[in-house]
């Protein structure tokens, strides 16, 4: 019987007296749950009757199964009973029905925890099957949207969306994988949609927040399918790598429980908002920005520097910012102590603030930041030898007393350092080297 919205629970309601609506314990004309809840809680109560009513077979003593179900009703695998006790049939049913991987241990666990009792696990069982058909039918209509694909001249049916649909509610049954931390802590369900060229996802209605961990690598993200990333609410790890980005996904922000978070090889500027909400995840253990455009920013504000704050982030082991267009040090960075590794290289960083040359030695920071690929001005390189002199760091900075004279000539510059008597092979390896450090802006090192 359904809880709202049904006229026969309306009428019932009104023909009754005061008083017995308070025999039954119901509040009022308008106390439509409580009723539901009691009809169906009596209904259950008088199966055989119900069975009568309905043209059912009644129960058949002389058949007695190997485990204590209700023959009467067996079309489907019947499972021992465990924990509270068995279930009955018609809610095993169901659940195999929406669950169809689950084991018959698994089911009665289900089952054990979706009510107090037998109709308050089929109102459950009921909502959690409209929220999969809601779901389903979302990334149905999602999936047969035609799509114009790179290099053709007409819209044609995406394939790949029907893995991605078929992906998405495996995930949503929790049949996919684990995810758990390197200390073995279990962290949730894994979602892994990489390499799917798709685009961005739709809105759903589904609760994902039993998944752990969500990979869209590689997708084609442009507007960072925030709609469809609200629903997952529990995630520690995500990572949206190589895709079209460029802003910090709104709903990615909000995700406070984050450990890692993966942003690299988008085009992404930070704004001074984006700024104050990325400094909030807290939790942050690895924050990889590699390959995008931080530093640069499309709307120069005074005072504003468009760098990450990691002040509050104070787990963090990895910061990788390394490919961007810094021309500053990242707000906060001298002040973490968890730090394992910082790339900082390839930016554009020509001075070094004197209070990194400042840090006790004692500290991880500059123990573990990378550098190398950086214009640093001449001042900065001197202050660099001398702190090399004292503490042994170089910043991943190889630094010569005097500057190497760098050749416009490529050909020449290969050809001064290969001698005429080398055999081919080796003058082969030691061109293929060569052209990959000219590659990385470090020939002249």
């Amino acid at each position: 019987v359904p809880e709202t919205g049904n006229n026969l629970l309306s009428s019932i309601l009104h023909v009754l007296s005061d008083e017995e609506r308070s025999a039954l314990g119901l509040e009022g004309v308008h106390d439509n749950r409580s009723l539901a809840a009691k009809i169906s809680e009596r209904a259950f109560a008088h199966r055989a009757s119900v069975k009568t009513l309905l043209g059912l077979d009644t129960d058949k003593p002389w058949i007695e199964p190997a485990i204590k179900v209700d023959a009467s009703f067996m079309a489907y695998p019947v499972y021992p009973p465990s924990g509270q006790g068995a279930h009955s049939n018609d809610l095993i049913r169901k659940t195999v029905l929406l669950y169809p991987r689950l084991s018959g241990e698994e089911i009665n666990g289900f089952l054990n925890g979706l009510g107090e009792n037998e109709a308050a696990r089929h109102r459950e069982l009921e909502r959690l099957r409209v929220e999969y058909q809601t779901t389903r039918e979302q990334l149905e209509a999602w999936a047969a949207q035609s799509v114009v694909a790179q290099g053709a001249d007409h819209a044609v049916p995406n394939p790949e969306r029907r893995d991605i649909m078929q992906r998405i509610l495996s995930a949503w049954r929790k049949e996919t994988d684990r995810a758990y931390s390197d200390d073995g802590q279990f962290l949730g369900y894994s979602l892994d949609l990489s390499n799917l060229p798709v685009g961005d996802l739709p809105a759903l209605s589904g609760d994902f927040s039993h998944v752990g961990a969500l990979s869209m690598d590689g997708m084609r993200l442009f507007n960072g399918s925030n709609e469809f990333l609200s629903r997952f609410t529990g995630l520690r790890w995500l990572s949206m790598a190589n895709n079209l980005l460029r802003t910090l996904p709104a709903a990615a922000l909000d995700l406070t429980g984050l450990t890692k978070l993966n942003l690299s090889g988008n085009r992404i500027e930070l704004t001074p908002e984006s700024v104050q909400k990325l400094s909030a995840l807290t939790s942050l253990r690895v924050l990889n920005l590699n390959f995008n455009l931080i530093g640069q920013s499309a709307l120069p504000l005074p005072g504003f520097a468009p760098v990450p704050d990691v002040t509050h982030m104070r787990e963090l082991r990895q910061l990788h910012l390394r490919g961007n267009q810094m021309m500053v040090w990242p707000t906060g960075l001298l002040g973490l102590t968890n730090i394992e590794t910082v790339r900082l290289d390839f930016n554009m960083i020509t001075v070094i603030p004197q209070a990194v040359f400042d840090v006790p030695d004692a500290s991880p920071v500059n123990r573990n930041t990378h550098l190398h690929g950086n214009p640093l001005n001449g001042e900065t390189r001197e202050r660099m030898a001398e702190y090399q002199r004292r503490s042994g760091l170089n910043f991943g900075v190889l630094l010569r007393r005097r500057p190497v004279e760098v050749r416009d000539d490529p050909v020449q510059d290969v050809a001064a350092w290969l001698s005429r008597d080398l055999p081919r092979s080796e003058r082969t390896r030691r061109t293929r080297q060569w052209n990959l450090l000219q590659r990385e802006g470090r020939v002249a090192e």
